[in-house]
């Protein structure tokens, strides 16, 4: 049995994004991208993309996520992240991509910075 990697909802003109588990291999959040790709096609517009289940992200995870943040910016469109667990902010922060993220502490204050 496959393990659920994300799930997702609509509140409040956005669409909330909940990442779970181990975000190690591409491959295994195409779901992901797919769900976002459709998500852009209907015309939705702003993401949140909420970090708080993550347990473990390496170099594919990071790709991954840029590459989301790629699409997504793409199609004007707009992106947070919520609940950042801290290893991943400390990595974020060395790579320095926390400088062009824009990250909130809670979903619900992700849908009022996106509203």
């Amino acid at each position: 049995m496959t393990e659920e990697r994300f799930t997702s909802r609509s509140e409040k003109t956005c669409t909330v994004l909940e990442l779970k588990g181990k975000m190690i291999e591409n491959d295994s959040y195409d779901d992901l991208v797919v769900y976002v790709e459709n998500q852009l096609a209907q015309g939705n517009r702003k993401f949140i993309i909420d970090l708080g289940g993550l347990r473990l992200i390496n170099s594919s995870g990071i790709n991954l996520l840029v590459g989301l943040i790629k699409k997504i910016n793409d199609h004007s469109a707009q992106v947070v992240f919520t609940r950042v667990p801290e290893k991943v902010s400390e990595l974020l922060n060395i790579i320095r991509l926390n400088a062009v993220l824009s990250v909130q502490n809670s979903i619900d204050d992700g849908i009022q910075f996106l509203n």
